[in-house]
Order: C-alpha cells, then sequence, then structure tokens
C-alpha cells in the first residue's frame, strides 16, 4: 500500500533526520551532550509512534504535527540547541504549553475508547475529567523521564531543584486546566470549532474503527 507523505510525517522525518545529523556533528566534535540529547530525541519521536500505533490510533494530522511541532522547541531547540539555557522562562513556557497538547491527545484517546458513541455513553464531564487527569499525570511522567535521563546520563534537565520540578507540574497542570472550558463548552453545547475539527478529524483518520459500530 503507498503511503501518504502527509506535511506531519514529512515534519517527522525531518526531526529524525536533524538528530541522526547532530548525532554525527557530536561523534565528530566528541561532544557527548549532542549525541545524548540527540538520541533521546529521535527515541521520543519514535516512542511516540509506537504508542499510537500500538494502540492503533491514527493522530489527525493537526495534532500530531502539534505534537511534533512541541517535541521540535523542547528537545530541539532547548535540549541540543541550548534554549533552556539561553532563557531562563523556556522550561516553564514549553511545561505550560505542553498542557494542552497533552489534554487534546487524552481526548483522542478518550474517543477512540468509546468509538463513534462518545457522547451517548458517557457524561461530559466524564470526558473533560479523564482528559484534565491525562493532561495533568503526564506533566508527572515527563519529570520522571527528565529525573531518570539525568541520573543516568548526567543531564540536568531538572536542575538538581525540587522546586524546578514541582513549577514544571504546575504549569503543565494550569495549561491543562486553560483547554477544559473549551472541551466543556463543545461537549456540552456543540460550540467550537476547535474540538469540533479535532474530534470530525479523529473519526475521519480512524473511520473503519467507526463504522464497526454503525
Amino acid at each position: 500500500m503507498k503511503k501518504n507523505f502527509t506535511i506531519d510525517l514529512i515534519f517527522e522525518y525531518i526531526l529524525c533526520a536533524i538528530c541522526i545529523f547532530y548525532v554525527i556533528i557530536g561523534s565528530i566534535t566528541v561532544k557527548e551532550g549532542y549525541i545524548f540529547s540527540s538520541l533521546i530525541t529521535l527515541g521520543t519521536i519514535i516512542g511516540i509512534r509506537i504508542f499510537f500505533t500500538a494502540c492503533k490510533i491514527k493522530l489527525p494530522i493537526s495534532l500530531n504535527l502539534t505534537i511534533q511541532f512541541f517535541i521540535f522547541i523542547s528537545m530541539i531547540l532547548g535540549k541540543i540547541n541550548n534554549f533552556y539555557g539561553l532563557f531562563p522562562w523556556w522550561d516553564l513556557f514549553l511545561h505550560l504549553v505542553s498542557g494542552p497538547v497533552l489534554v487534546m491527545v487524552g481526548y483522542i484517546i478518550f474517543i477512540k475508547i468509546n468509538k463513534k458513541n462518545i457522547k451517548n455513553n458517557v457524561t461530559a464531564i466524564t470526558i473533560v475529567m479523564f482528559s484534565l487527569f491525562f493532561g495533568i499525570a503526564m506533566a508527572g511522567c515527563w519529570e520522571i523521564f527528565e529525573f531518570t535521563t539525568d541520573k543516568l546520563l548526567g543531564l540536568n534537565s531538572q536542575g538538581g531543584s525540587l522546586q524546578d520540578t514541582m513549577e514544571d507540574i504546575i504549569a503543565g497542570t494550569l495549561g491543562s486546566i486553560f483547554m477544559i472550558p473549551f472541551l466543556l463548552k463543545y461537549l456540552k453545547y456543540g460550540k467550537g470549532a476547535f474540538f469540533h475539527n479535532l474530534t470530525k478529524s479523529m473519526i475521519g483518520e480512524n473511520h473503519k474503527d467507526y463504522n464497526k459500530n454503525n
């Protein structure tokens, strides 16, 4: 079957190529930081792809592009190009932005679980709470990931500070909460082009699963 090279997939391949480029540069210049950070970034891109493939979820192009762009600004710009060091607010900004992205991911996972009858099976509050708690939980999981890489690879993502960790989790939580009124408005009143288009795209990309329920 011929693979469709959509804009999100092309961007994903470009990110992988950038990571490989930095691994080569790091090997030539003997900069271990380049190598470690590039491999972690590459592993993250591949890990996300494996996760959604294993869950049999085909992400909407817009959401996948958003996720890949977030990886670019957080890991390629942030870690590899040291934006964390250049801009003291960069880390907090990224965690704040990650909240809405993770709420969207939680929401489309919930759609996948409940198929086409999402609004008939459960209440709007249930969907909202799942999406919110998913975003908050992932903010905590990311801190565990950073802690692990810091300890195993000698990195300094968390600055060795509990305060930094808590600020990041709080920022991610606030970002998640910010998205909730928009999701609730869509689920209860059917208003809001953003979540309407996201839902429509999700069903369109995974139409075979939904047609089974018709």
